[in-house]
């Protein structure tokens, strides 16, 4: 085991150059107050701001239907249940935001115009008018935009939540550790 959080990072990184973090998907898109993974996993399956946005399915054809139906909260900390729960909670994060930021865009182009650079920043979309929301139901999610982007190699490590993040490419870690 590495003796620093740097020298880890550097490890992490080079095994795995993509990593998000559900916890600081959740916490970053202002959408929960609780981001503990089966909090936000019952949000995204049962509050229509999410459900409607994506379909996920257990493959019950070939017998993968242990997971559906009643009395799901048993199944939590099982492995596969809680790879699923993580998966679907990672697609309709993202996807909210992505369609979050098209009717933010499309408000702003009827307001007259394109958000200025500030704006887009905050938001995490770029300086345009985008897609139509209801195009973007039901699509694959786009991990190429600036949301998804920010959050990559982010990790929160507090079990309170607090916000405090650490990043696992080595570069961004050293940068964040001295602003501190």
């Amino acid at each position: 085991m590495p003796e620093t959080y740097l020298q880890f990072s550097q490890k992490w990184n080079e095994r795995f150059p993509y990593t998000y973090d559900t916890k600081v998907l959740a916490y970053n898109s202002k959408a929960f107050y609780n981001t503990t993974l089966g909090q936000v996993y019952e949000k995204c399956i049962s509050d229509d701001k999410f459900k409607g946005n994506l379909r996920c399915r257990f493959d019950t054809k070939n017998n993968c239907g242990n997971y559906e139906g009643q009395a799901l909260l048993s199944h939590y900390h099982e492995a596969a249940y809680d790879a699923h729960m993580t998966g679907v909670v990672f697609a309709h994060v993202l996807k909210h935001k992505e369609i979050d930021l098209a009717r933010m865009m499309s408000r702003k182009g009827k307001k007259g115009g394109p958000m200025n650079n500030s704006q887009a920043a905050t938001q995490s979309v770029p300086n345009a008018i985008g897609p139509n929301p209801k195009d973007l139901k039901h699509q694959p999610v786009a991990l190429d935009g600036q949301y998804p982007k920010a959050q990559l190699n982010r990790m929160m490590m507090d079990a309170a939540g607090s916000g405090r993040f650490y990043h696992l490419e080595p570069q961004q870690h050293l940068a964040v550790v001295q602003k501190a």
